[in-house]
C-alpha cells in the first residue's frame, strides 16, 4: 500500500515523519525530511475513500509507525484519523473484516 511505501521511504532520510492534510488542494499526505534529503508522498482526494477534515498536521516516529506497518497486511485497507498534535489513530482489518486492528501513535510535540 501507500502507507507501507511511505514508511518505508521515509526510513531511508529521517527519523520523523508528517502526516497531514492540506487544505487548498484536498490531499493527505506524509514528509520526512533529513539533513539532505525529503521524501512526500501525497493521496488526492478523490484517491482515497474519504477525505473530512480542514489542514491538519503531526509529525511521529518512526521507529513506532514501522512496527504498526510490519503488522498491516498487504492487501488491507487503511483508515487514518488525524489532528494538530493529536495521536494518529491507525486502523486496519483482518480476518475479512471480522477483526479490527487499531493503533494510537501519539504525536511529537514541537517546542513553542
Amino acid at each position: 500500500s501507500a502507507f507501507k511505501r511511505g514508511i518505508k521511504a521515509g526510513n531511508l532520510v529521517a527519523e520523523h515523519i508528517e502526516f497531514g492534510i492540506s487544505e487548498t488542494d484536498p490531499a493527505f499526505y506524509m514528509r520526512a525530511r533529513g539533513d539532505s534529503n525529503e521524501v512526500v508522498m501525497e493521496k488526492k482526494k478523490e484517491d482515497l475513500g474519504a477525505l473530512t477534515a480542514d489542514s491538519v498536521s503531526s509529525t511521529y516516529s518512526l521507529d513506532y509507525l514501522t512496527e504498526i506497518r510490519e503488522a498491516i497486511p498487504t492487501d488491507a485497507h487503511i483508515g487514518i484519523k488525524l489532528g494538530n498534535e493529536h495521536p494518529a489513530e491507525i486502523s486496519f482489518d483482518l480476518v475479512d473484516g471480522k477483526a479490527t486492528v487499531t493503533y494510537f501513535l501519539a504525536p511529537r510535540l514541537e517546542p513553542d
